[in-house]
């Protein structure tokens, strides 16, 4: 007996040899994953992730790498999976019963991660999971029966939540065949984006942004569940204490809205509020929001913490299914302000400088933001002529839907064909007759606009200017002339070099140094400056405006020097004339 259980053994050993010699490691969509173990109730040993082999080929994992976001692991064990077979690779094999191969680097993330198998640098499989994928603590991510294919297991529509539960904790099927999902209800969504900045407004701010600042909201309403949404949130505390707790928190104090669109009450007892950061609570039994009602929870009762810089909100029913998400990215409302819906459970959004928690929040966009063109206001349309004919130019209200702000569209269409002989009138919406048309212009040359006239002059650098200022008729004649006034900077005087230009006006600056004279005589030249007298001639409306002749006399300066030069001369003269008589009157006492 022991010799044929000894043969059997070895028989077995050999066909599992030869098995491995012949098995070749898998391509493209030759193994794929089926089941995913993100956040198990024994975490992190408890982790798990499921292949399966599709094909009717065998092959081995040996030299596969295994990796998620963060980790990277090498498969170096020759571990067999064969046509239609279940094979589990588990974190820990203690804890897991049916693990097939155990690692050890890759640790998924609770709140999204992706799992990917790789061969040389192949991509054989890999599934991109985020938190709102349907699991939840001990629950795993079960692929429906149907969509056992490398590309169909890429969406989140075939992949459910697994019901079958193992190990008295956790719901999955390790190794085990998978759940058949239920077919989803029918789903719709829309997205809307929102952008934020600051305006002066007193209701609402609107912001710029680059693509990576757009703040998007979507919003997916399933049949199967009631429709509740987010409605409002105040992620940003200011001064208020909103939940009037006698403080001010600036987690505490955040706020929630959700809002029932239904005609009936809904009890939301184990629906998931949750937020990017897997942040998550748990809406408790006999949680009941009435018809057209709100449901306002605080941080302070949810722990969950908004980002003031951008964050998601996720509203989920009991099984993870997402029944609303909101993503204001990097554009997050100013202190105390709120995103909210308008009207109530509506699909357009907008910020709120008034938040309105369980209330009614504005039916129409606030002043200065808009979702679309209806939002902006038109301006008044002008009629004018063009090529004889009435046309008519509109200026619609046009909603910038990347900025949220109102700008006008412009267009223009022929109104009325004019046969002569009627004529189009500037302002008239219809062809009139020429009897009919008279009107007096406002102008019909420059001169009806008034004549010339000059400013004050001033002094720029060391140069004279004054302004001239002239009326100039536009559409001389017309219905629609009008008289407009010019402007234009003249040069009237260029100040020399010994002179300095103080309030309009060339004044020397030259220092006059007297010298004593010590000989009998002297000469003293008089200075003269140049006075001008301008006349200004226009020659065009956008010309220069320049002196164009000028007269000039001369007027002496230092008189009194002058009369002080002559009054020493006089003085040394007289001086001289007494030497030389007192000399004489010597020589003639010497000679007697």
């Amino acid at each position: 007996m022991r010799r044929r259980k000894t043969t059997i053994g070895c028989i077995l050993t050999f066909l599992f040899l030869s098995l491995l010699t012949f098995a070749q490691t898998p391509g493209v969509g030759d193994v794929v994953i089926t089941e995913i173990m993100p956040s198990p109730t024994t975490e992190p040993g408890g982790e798990y992730i499921e292949i399966y082999n599709p094909s009717n080929e065998t092959y081995v994992l040996d030299g596969l790498i295994l990796e998620d976001n963060a980790h990277t692991h090498a498969i170096l064990a020759s571990q067999p999976i064969t046509p239609g077979q279940y094979l589990l690779l588990c974190k820990d094999r203690s804890v897991i019963g049916p693990c097939s191969y155990e690692y050890d680097s890759v640790q998924l993330n609770n709140g999204g991660d992706f799992v990917r198998l790789l061969n040389n640098g192949t991509v054989i499989d890999e599934v991109q999971y985020t938190s709102n994928w349907p699991y939840d603590e001990g629950v795993s991510l079960n692929l429906d029966l149907s969509a056992f294919n490398c590309l169909l297991n890429d969406d989140s529509a075939n992949w459910c939540a697994s019901t079958q539960t193992f190990g008295g904790v956790d719901f999955g099927t390790p190794g085990m065949e998978n759940n058949v999902c239920s077919t989803p209800s029918s789903t719709t969504s829309t997205t809307t984006s929102i952008y934020s900045t600051t305006t002066s407004t007193s209701s609402t701010t609107t912001s710029t942004t680059s693509e990576s600042s757009t703040t998007t909201v979507t919003s997916a309403t399933t049949t199967s569940l009631a429709d509740v949404v987010i409605n409002e949130f105040l992620s940003d505390v200011g001064d208020t204490d909103w939940d009037d707790d006698g403080e001010v928190d600036a987690s505490d104090d955040e706020w929630i809205e959700l809002y029932n669109n239904e005609d009936y009450e809904v009890d939301l007892a184990g629906w998931i509020l949750a937020d990017e950061a897997e942040n998550r609570y748990i809406l408790p039994a006999d949680t009941l929001i009435y018809s057209k009602d709100y449901l306002l929870l605080y941080g302070s009762e949810t722990g969950i913490p908004l980002n003031n810089v951008g964050d998601t909100i996720y509203l989920m029913g009991p099984l993870n299914d997402t029944v609303d998400s909101v993503d204001y990215s990097d554009n997050a409302p100013d202190k105390d302000a709120s995103f909210g819906r308008y009207p109530d459970g509506g699909d357009d959004w907008a910020l709120f400088s008034d938040p309105t928690p369980e209330d009614d929040n504005p039916g129409d966009a606030p002043d200065g933001w808009c979702d679309k063109d209806g939002d902006c206001p038109d301006e008044d349309e002008e009629y004018f002529c063009q090529d004889g004919d009435v046309w008519l130019r509109e200026f619609e209200g046009d909603c910038d839907t990347e900025t949220h702000e109102c700008g006008t569209k412009e267009s223009e269409e022929r109104h009325s064909s004019c046969t002569p002989p009627r004529v189009c009138v500037v302002g008239v919406d219809e062809c009139l007759m020429p009897t009919t048309t008279t009107v007096e212009a406002a102008c019909r040359s420059n001169a009806d606009c008034g004549g010339t006239q000059r400013g004050d002059r001033f002094c720029e650098g060391n140069k004279v200017y004054q302004n001239v200022l002239w009326g100039e008729c536009i559409n001389p004649g017309g219905v629609n002339a009008v008289c407009e006034e010019k402007k234009q900077k003249a040069l009237v005087q260029s100040c020399s070099d010994q002179e300095e230009c103080l309030k309009g006006v060339c004044r020397i600056t030259t220092t006059t140094t007297l010298n004593r004279l010590t000989t009998s005589s002297t000469t003293v030249k008089a200075t003269t400056i140049p006075t001008t007298t301008l006349v200004y001639k226009v020659d065009s409306p956008d010309g220069e405006v320049t002196p164009t002749g000028a007269s000039v006399g001369p007027y002496l300066v230092g008189a009194g020097v002058i009369i002080s030069e002559l009054f020493v001369v006089v003085i040394l003269f007289s001086g001289l004339f007494l030497v030389i008589h007192t000399q004489k009157n010597s020589s003639k006492d010497d000679d007697l």
